[in-house]
């Protein structure tokens, strides 16, 4: 689980500091990664380095693309954290209400403007290893697709 803390302004002027949280398990990930138009994952491979997959994902849906998927992945990876620490809680309800607060407002501010921190949030929300996998099921079982 990612926690991010962001400082932003609300609606009445007030400066507020929260904790916002971030998760995506392997299979919620996998789902993501497999709603990816094919151009993107087939141009990937095992050898590319962090570098390379960034450029070529770019290069791929293009900066419109980007910005889209940016906010489907915060959306689709907050949550609440359970107060014992075993569930993230995500809702699209939660997901919703989120989306109108100034708090996601700056968070996909700051990670549109600060290409590192674009970087940091999408490998800490779907690790590079499952990447690989999906990669894999793609190639080895056409059974699998994205969802239509």
């Amino acid at each position: 689980m990612l926690k991010k803390t962001v400082t932003y302004e609300d609606f009445d002027g007030n400066t507020r500091t929260e904790d916002l949280y971030f998760n995506l398990t392997q299979t919620e990930a996998t789902e993501f990664a497999l709603e990816l138009p094919d151009r993107v994952t087939n141009s990937i491979t095992e050898n590319d380095t962090d570098e390379q997959i960034a450029n070529k994902f770019v290069e791929q849906i293009g900066g419109k693309g980007v910005f889209e998927f940016i906010k489907k992945l915060v959306l689709k990876s907050y949550g609440v954290k359970s107060i014992d620490g075993r569930r993230s809680i995500k809702k699209p309800e939660l997901a919703e209400e989120f989306s109108q607060t100034l708090a996601y407002d700056q968070f996909i501010m700051d990670l549109m403007q600060n290409e590192d921190a674009a970087a940091e949030f999408v490998n800490a929300v779907i690790p590079a290893s499952l990447a690989e996998k999906v990669q894999t099921m793609r190639g080895n079982n056409a059974q699998i697709q994205p969802p239509q």
